[in-house]
């Protein structure tokens, strides 16, 4: 009975890795097909939002950087600062960078919440757009951004791509970025959602007023891209001049925040949204499979050396039986693939050092919006 419990819980935590580089390497094969330029969608009028809690001193900077993209463009573009609570200093930011300011009262508890009262308060604001774009305060929109900005008409929302640049520990998390950007450009070519990144979507009214409404968790981000995959809705990514620059956290304790807002949130939607992920796999059972080793898979900096380590259970375990030999010769072989790759990142462990970290922040990323500027 003990082996048997051993062997079932080294398959648990193999299998989600195993399952997602198998679909990952599979994908990496398919060639986007040419985009058709008679379904091309062109937005005449959009608001771009910018959440903030406590980003007074990197507010104005984004909120400047979408007025200069405006003024390049053709479409009209309203900039909305969206305060989590009273905040005079970014009010002050966002209104000399010619922006409008929404506040949230009371403040908290986490970014989505934020989102909801927009969404359900300020409805009307959210139809009177073409189109809404989400940025996080302290990233910028690049030059041009707005230029002849078109998508396909059958897609509901957009993913912006997220480039930045930065040494040491920056540089690992813009290094691991990128790959995931990667990973989405073969979803799309395969006809599948790409997966939000918390800034840069692009959204219709009709996504945005349907889905950020039922977000529950602290990783809006995660649970759109799940909602958007249960519900049916088509996802994409932006045109390649619609350039997010993102400035990430230097330091090891504010990105170890960062992150642990993410494990807090993805535990929360394993938990809490196992029937949409059901609902996504019946609807589409290969893509909703692979979301769903994705997010049982992540981080990877954490998973892959318990991957390692359950393949290396499985075979001493299973060592008489062929089954099991064989199912510890994929692990190990898939964890082998990921490894590679894993290498390439720049400075690959601190990345894994900051992800050890998070979990002592745990605690408090669990009960509120928990930014990289907290103390």
């Amino acid at each position: 009975m003990i082996r048997w419990l051993a062997m079932s819980l080294l398959q648990a935590v193999a299998l989600p890795g195993t399952i997602d580089t198998c679909i990952r390497l599979t994908l990496r094969h398919r060639a986007a097909g040419p985009r058709s330029r008679d379904s091309l969608h062109r937005p005449r009028r959009m608001v771009a939002v910018v959440p903030s809690r406590d980003d007074a001193a990197r507010i104005g900077d984004t909120l400047h950087s979408i007025a200069r993209a405006a003024s390049s463009g053709n479409i009209a573009v309203r900039a909305i600062a969206l305060l989590d609570g009273d905040d005079a200093a970014a009010a002050a930011a966002a209104q000399a960078a010619g922006a409008e300011v929404l506040v949230k009262q009371p403040a908290g508890p986490r970014k989505a919440d934020a989102l909801e009262w927009l969404a359900t308060r300020h409805r009307a604001l959210i139809e009177s757009a073409d189109a809404i774009l989400l940025i996080d305060a302290g990233t910028q929109l690049c030059d041009g951004f707005f230029r002849d900005l078109e998508w396909d008409a059958r897609a509901d929302a957009l993913q912006c791509r997220i480039e930045s640049e930065g040494t040491g520990l920056a540089l690992a998390i813009a290094s691991s970025e990128s790959a995931a950007f990667a990973e989405d450009a073969a979803k799309v070519a395969a006809g599948w959602n790409p997966r939000f990144r918390g800034s840069g979507m692009i959204a219709t009214p009709r996504f945005f007023l349907e889905l950020v409404p039922q977000l529950r968790t602290q990783v809006e981000d995660w649970e759109l891209s799940l909602l958007a995959g249960a519900r049916g809705f088509r996802v994409t990514l932006a045109p390649a001049q619609c350039v997010i620059i993102d400035t990430k956290p230097a330091g090891s304790e504010a990105a170890a925040r960062q992150r642990a807002r993410w494990l807090a949130g993805q535990c929360e939607l394993i938990l809490g949204r196992r029937s949409e992920l059901f609902r996504f796999v019946a609807r589409d059972p290969l893509q909703g499979l692979s979301f769903a080793a994705e997010l049982l898979s992540r981080p990877r900096s954490l998973a892959l050396p318990a991957r390692v380590a359950a393949g290396i259970g499985i075979a001493v375990l299973g060592r008489r039986s062929t089954a099991a030999r064989l199912l510890a010769s994929a692990v190990l072989l898939t964890a082998a693939a990921d490894l590679s790759e894993w290498a390439k990142t720049t400075n690959a462990s601190t990345l894994v050092r900051t992800w050890v970290r998070a979990i002592s922040f745990l605690p408090a990323a669990r009960k509120r919006w928990l930014s990289a500027n907290d103390r």
